[in-house]
């Protein structure tokens, strides 16, 4: 058995004697071998033969059983999931799972169903179609009130997900008889479907009991929630502080003649610096978790605001000097440069805080917290409302001629 862990670990363990642990002793009779695996899970199986013909006697020596007959018990409260790796790597996207829902475990047709994992967003986490759905004897339930302290009584929480599927299914990754399969295994943090906060893959012969119960081989995963809370403080300093104040800087700067070119050129400054560091974070966290990189809108998103903001800062570097001209409608180097910084400007700005917005929804899909979103736009709009009354103010009442005379470049410098 060659274990993969990801995620966190769990204090709460369940209580195994030295031959369970060494042999795969089953304290369950139903069940030919049993193994405690990390995150408080023990895992029983056996092969059966076909239990839709009742011709078989399910004679677990039959060299003809061909399917597995599997219980995940779980020592706390939360939904749990056994599936089938696409290869050795032992990579949540690409496998199939079975998972035990229990807030929707009371619910028709929401028993133990096979799931497709096409990404590590929940969004690519879908039941596969009814055709499919081929598993026998699948339940999930819950029991116990929680005293938590492993021993089996009737005050332990536990959660046990059971299902006997078929070993080789057409369009599904194959479970093998002769040789090592690699399985996978999730936790979550409460019975609603979101981002596990334990997960694990490991390598085992279902034939036949393994002598290494745990190599300990650290591979990518987790739910990197801390990492993703990070990236999105930083992305909302930067795409919901920084970059509007800079342009506010610039939309109003008759209120502050001489000194809003120096809020507008750092507030740039600062609003890339941001941009980089919550970049980063993204970068580290979908590495370490293996998911790729820039494939879903957000991402690709927040690469282009990255370009973006580089291309502006060094357009601003770049910024050519005005020149004197007997011609006022005449197109120049500096004309083009201003309507360019404009609208790169107002890109940013928009996709910043679109992205913002987009975010905290998608935070909240993925880990089961409040959706901030809704707040998040209508503070946006009463902003967005603060600023366009102040222009307003300043286009009705402020007199450009207070700045004429005193050598003050009003335009965006």
């Amino acid at each position: 058995l060659d274990f993969h862990q990801f995620g966190t670990t769990v204090e709460r363990s369940y209580f195994l004697t030295a031959e369970q642990q060494t042999n795969c002793t089953s304290d369950d009779a139903r069940y030919d071998y049993m193994l405690a695996l990390k995150g408080n899970i023990k895992l029983y199986w056996k092969l059966v033969l076909d239990p839709f013909n009742n011709n078989n006697n399910n004679n677990n020596n039959n060299n003809n059983a061909d399917w597995i007959d599997v219980q995940l018990s779980h020592l706390g409260k939360a939904w749990v999931a056994f599936g089938v790796a696409e290869d050795e790597n032992g990579m949540m996207v690409g496998s199939d799972a079975i998972i035990c829902r229990p807030a929707l475990s009371a619910a028709i047709g929401e028993q133990p169903l096979k799931y497709h994992m096409s990404s590590v967003d929940q969004s690519g986490v879908y039941p596969m179609a009814s055709f499919r759905q081929t598993l026998a004897d699948t339940s999930c339930t819950q029991n116990g009130d929680g005293d938590g302290n492993g021993d089996g009584d009737s005050d332990d929480d536990e959660t046990i997900l059971r299902f006997t599927k078929k070993l080789v299914e057409d369009g599904e990754n194959p479970i093998s008889k002769t040789n090592a399969t690699t399985f996978l295994y999730a936790i979550g943090g409460g019975n609603i479907l979101t981002k596990h906060v334990f997960a694990n893959s490991f390598n085992l012969d279902v034939n036949k009991c393994p002598l290494d119960t745990d190599s300990g081989h650290i591979t990518t995963g987790g739910n990197h929630k801390a990492r993703w809370v990070a990236h999105g403080i930083f992305g909302t300093l930067a795409f919901a502080v920084a970059v509007p104040s800079s342009l506010a800087s610039a939309f109003l700067r008759q209120l502050m003649p001489t000194t809003w070119i120096f809020f507008h050129v750092y507030g740039n400054i600062v609003a890339l610096t941001l941009t980089l560091i919550t970049f980063l974070i993204a970068v580290l966290a979908t590495s370490k978790s293996g998911e790729e990189h820039f494939t879903d809108p957000h991402g690709k998103i927040g690469l282009s605001l990255l370009v973006l903001s580089l291309f502006q800062i060094l357009g601003g570097v770049l910024r050519p000097d005005k020149v004197t001209r007997q011609n006022p409608v005449r197109i120049t180097k500096r004309n083009i440069w201003k309507w360019l910084h404009h609208v790169l400007g107002s890109t940013i700005l928009s996709l910043g805080l679109y992205q913002v917005g987009d975010g905290l929804s998608m935070f909240a899909e993925d880990y089961g917290t409040y959706n901030l979103a809704p707040v998040y736009f209508v503070m946006l709009a009463i902003c967005l409302s603060i600023v366009g009354g102040a222009k307003l103010w300043v286009s009705l009442f402020v007199e450009e001629r207070t700045f004429r005379g005193t050598g003050v470049d009003t335009e965006v410098e």
